[in-house]
């Protein structure tokens, strides 16, 4: 999929803004020109600009507008905009966007962040920049980064302990079980 440019709500949540992240990080070609990101609440906009038109311009619609994307549409039971980005670009079953999905999700259909998480930070940044809701998309996107990368790590040490081996160590008070591996990776 094509994304030139990305439309969603004024103040869009943790689930637009995965949705965005991913869109930009996953999208088909990485040379083309950077992607921006507009907002709209405007209905009438939509009556005369379908989802489905838009996005044959590269015109990503996310959260809003009844396209594919629009996770109020009646189709979309307990999924969010992120569960939807994801299907389309073929990642909904990527073992590294497990925790991230679900998390997305939960505090998407329940609202029910905690105040130090992820999902409450981005509602506080919009009250706290209120006219820079790009920055907290890139903030928010940031955020998101870090814990893909975070659960990448995690479950490249989960395959380096699954080909480690145990070794016992035997001395006079017992014995050490010690187990050994071969890896880079600091979570191991």
């Amino acid at each position: 999929m094509k994304v030139l440019k990305i439309i969603t709500h004024h103040r869009p949540h943790l689930d637009e803004v995965a949705a965005i992240w991913a869109l930009r990080k996953f999208r088909e070609n990485q040379s083309d020109p950077a992607i921006t990101i507009s907002f709209q609440s405007n209905n009438e906009f939509f009556k005369k600009n379908s989802p489905a038109d838009l996005e044959k311009q590269g015109i990503i619609v996310v959260g809003i507008g009844g396209g594919r994307f629009d996770e109020h549409r009646s189709n979309t039971q307990d999924q969010c905009a992120f569960d939807l980005v994801l299907a389309a670009l073929g990642l909904q079953n990527d073992p590294g966007m497990e925790q991230a999905i679900a998390y997305v999700r939960r505090t998407d259909l329940t609202a029910s962040a905690q105040p130090w998480e992820i999902a409450s930070l981005i509602k506080d940044l919009h009250e706290i920049f209120p006219t820079k809701p790009a920055e907290v998309i890139r903030w928010g996107g940031a955020a998101v980064e870090a814990k893909y990368q975070q659960q990448l790590a995690f479950l490249r040490a989960v395959d380096a302990v699954s080909r480690a081996h145990i070794e016992t160590i035997r001395h006079a008070g017992g014995s050490l079980k010690l187990v050994v591996g071969n890896t880079d990776e600091r979570q191991f």
